[in-house]
């Protein structure tokens, strides 16, 4: 992967002794630079939304269980227990 600041280095040494480095490259390097920022702001809003999603569906999931429960098994025990699913005591020990 390029060293931008790196290549600024160089570029700005370069200069100091009296070499010239064409506007466009450094152009070049600040567009490469604000990309690679765009692209990691990406990754986050991406990694951000797939974590959103994931909760959506498991959320979603759990809702239509406990209803599928209480609406085939309509006894105190399965009640309970749709109870405790729907507040996520059954996955309690799983986690850290």
């Amino acid at each position: 992967m390029i060293d931008i600041n790196d290549m600024l280095r160089r570029i700005a040494e370069g200069e100091r002794n009296g070499f010239y480095t064409s506007p466009v490259v450094k152009e070049l390097l600040a567009e490469l630079a604000d990309l690679r920022q765009q692209r990691a702001e990406h990754l986050v809003d991406n990694r951000n939304a797939h974590e959103e999603g994931v909760d959506a569906g498991r959320d979603d999931e759990r809702a239509a269980v406990v209803a599928w429960l209480r609406e085939e098994y309509d006894t105190d025990s399965t009640r309970t227990a749709a109870d405790e699913i729907e507040r996520g005591e059954h996955r309690r020990e799983e986690e850290p």
